[in-house]
């Protein structure tokens, strides 16, 4: 009897691109088959072969042997892929408690997993290039009511700061007025096979391949819009007034606002403004108010020059 190695009936799992199933061998081939790996491939499976020989199958007899090999291939990690910025939406000068978001709000657009069908587990912030003349990024842990500031020096892929995706940022302004676009955080993505502490430092030195780390890096950044400020009296406060009834009723004297100054309020930003108008709102019904001359009258809600109302006298009713 001659042996004859007929056919590999299986392959599963394994990449054979110069064989195909139920291809026929000699011994020779099938003792130097070799195999590779497909990319991202992983699971368990069999190769598969039977081996004829040329006796026949008479009286119930058998011609065929069925053989198999198990191959494991074993997954591992692949690191998320990490592209474009993430953009906190933009909070106003003056803010002193914005919401921020989530880690997983700001960047999960940032995130690809889907080698692993993983999830973003949070970010590792390499770097923070806001000025103290700008304001803070700042964190907040979930379920936690208190704010931490990130810190603008010491940070680097050996010392990156870890925030888990539950973990909030917010960016707080400078109180000072300042408007504009502040300094960006660098951030390396983390997926969610990443077992760290939330708020601890981690070491991303090492990133992509198998770690948990992107390669690539994504900025966050946002930006304070400008609100208007109003007008500040850069002069003394006028004095209160206090006089007996009767003691003025014929000749208007001044009310005492003659060293009134005012100026646009607000930063550098508001520097071109110019005081605009000043409007008598209200006064008291038992006295009379005129201009300068004594005897013009000044109505509620009249409009005046700043030196009308440095001017500006007073009568009893």
């Amino acid at each position: 009897r001659h042996t004859r190695y007929p056919l590999v009936t299986g392959v599963q799992t394994c990449a054979l691109p110069i064989l195909l199933a139920n291809s026929t061998l000699s011994l020779t081939e099938l003792q130097g088959l070799k195999y590779k790996t497909i990319a991202n491939g992983y699971g368990t499976g069999n190769l598969t072969w039977t081996v004829q020989d040329s006796g026949g199958q008479d009286n119930n007899g058998s011609d065929t042997l069925s053989q198999s090999l198990a191959i494991t291939v074993a997954a591992v990690n692949d690191a998320p892929i990490a592209s474009g910025s993430a953009s906190l939406p933009a909070v106003l000068e003056d803010a002193t408690n914005p919401a921020g978001d989530t880690v997983a709000n700001l960047f999960s657009g940032n995130f690809n997993d889907t080698l692993d069908s993983g999830s973003i587990g949070g970010v590792a912030i390499t770097a923070n290039a806001a000025t103290s003349t700008q304001g803070k990024w700042q964190w907040q842990a979930s379920g936690s009511s208190s704010w931490t500031d990130i810190a603008t020096s010491g940070l680097a892929d050996s010392t990156a700061l870890f925030l888990a995706s539950t973990t909030k940022v917010r960016f707080l302004p400078n109180v000072v007025d300042w408007n504009g676009t502040p300094g960006s955080l660098t951030t390396r993505l983390v997926d969610n096979t990443a077992a760290l502490t939330n708020g601890n430092s981690v070491n991303v030195s090492t990133n992509g391949g198998t770690t948990p780390y992107s390669t690539a890096t994504v900025s966050l950044g946002t930006s304070v819009t400008p609100v208007n400020d109003a007008p500040v009296r850069t002069s003394s406060a006028p004095t209160a007034i206090s006089v007996n009834e009767d003691s003025n009723n014929t000749t208007a004297i001044s009310l005492g606002l003659s060293s009134l100054a005012y100026a646009v309020g607000g930063g550098s930003d508001e520097s071109s403004q110019s005081i605009l108008t000043y409007t008598l709102t209200g006064f008291p019904n038992f006295i009379s108010v005129f201009k300068a001359d004594g005897t013009t009258p000044v109505l509620a809600y009249s409009t005046l020059t700043l030196s009308e109302l440095q001017e500006i006298g007073r009568a009893h009713v």
